[in-house]
């Protein structure tokens, strides 16, 4: 696949992006790519995943999403690490990438962008979980 990443928009996610994201986050839980929710019991909905960038907005945390072509190829996030007061400057991510693009420069475009939002936010550190199976 060729890099993609110069021609990519990043920009903060909006209600009319939760059906695409939500195509990617489906694809990727069902290939196990993210292990801590392989085992959910209902499939995220539209309304769960509105709910989540509600709160994550109120909290001053960002929720972005990578734009190629007008569609949404990729997505990240980032949330508290741990609620004790230790870690109030800690933050864990998380970033997809819709599978026609994986390997093309979407998670290079997203991370620096997600890391300069949570900066501006006042958050110190950034811890990610990555999955190296495939």
């Amino acid at each position: 696949m060729t890099t993609i990443a110069l021609r990519v928009t990043v920009r903060p996610s909006r209600d009319e992006d939760v059906e695409a994201m939500l195509a990617i986050y489906r694809y990727h839980i069902a290939r196990g790519v993210d292990p801590n929710h392989a085992q959910e019991s209902e499939p995220m909905q539209p309304d769960d995943l509105k709910r989540r960038r509600k709160n994550m907005r109120k909290h001053g945390l960002p929720h972005l999403v990578a734009e190629f072509g007008g569609a949404v190829v990729g997505y990240a996030y980032a949330v508290l690490f741990r609620k004790r007061p230790a870690y109030r400057f800690t933050l864990k991510h998380s970033i997809y990438v819709h599978p026609d693009h994986l390997h093309s420069g979407i998670g290079r475009a997203l991370l620096p962008a997600l890391i300069d939002a949570c900066a501006a936010a006042g958050y110190r550190q950034m811890i990610g979980y990555i999955d190296a199976a495939k």
